[in-house]
């Protein structure tokens, strides 16, 4: 067994410097929001300052991307116990 890695990476990353207007936008309110506070179990940003996961995937359509940050902004404010309205009926307690 060889001791090279192979990189499998599927998406290009997009790193700051390749963004578009709207890319960029949609990049610092990813970086510098909510989930850039506090303790993080991934990293948000890699070392060569593309966003990591599928961070880096919203970036391709900033339109998409910016819609799904908007929903978790708002979802991370309030809160995320879910309503009577949204729970299955077998959920529900009487």
């Amino acid at each position: 067994m060889s001791d090279e890695r192979v990189d499998v990476t599927r998406l290009q990353r997009l790193v700051p410097e390749v963004l578009s207007e709207q890319q960029r936008v949609l990049y610092a309110r990813i970086s510098g929001g909510p989930r850039s506070a506090g303790p993080q179990a991934l990293r948000l940003v890699g070392d060569d300052g593309a966003l990591e996961g599928p961070f880096n995937a919203m970036l391709l359509c900033p339109v998409l991307g910016t819609a799904l940050q908007a929903s978790e902004t708002s979802t991370s404010k309030a809160s995320r116990t879910p309503s009577p309205t949204c729970t299955p009926p077998a959920c529900r307690s009487s």
